[in-house]
């Protein structure tokens, strides 16, 4: 059987996403992998959560998005917060 971390490493070149999955399921762990990088208690402006996506996707908008729509990150007037 596959590793969570296998399915992530599939992504991932040269500390790098060069693409998110296509299936929920994968794309919920890289979005957990890129996730572990914020603190829970924690706020972040647009900016700082832009800048922490960026140093693993260059889409950052995509993934900050996703953040917010799987319910992994609170927005609330441009502060976000990890759940």
């Amino acid at each position: 059987m596959i590793s969570n971390q296998e399915i992530v490493n599939r992504f991932l070149r040269d500390g790098q996403f060069y693409t998110l999955p296509a299936k929920r399921n994968k794309l919920m762990l890289v979005l957990q992998y890129i996730l572990e990088n914020f603190e829970m208690d924690k706020s972040y402006t647009e900016a700082e959560v832009n800048r922490i996506i960026e140093q693993y996707f260059g889409d950052f908008c995509r993934v900050r998005r996703a953040f917010i729509d799987e319910r992994m990150m609170t927005r609330k007037d441009g502060i976000y917060h990890r759940i």
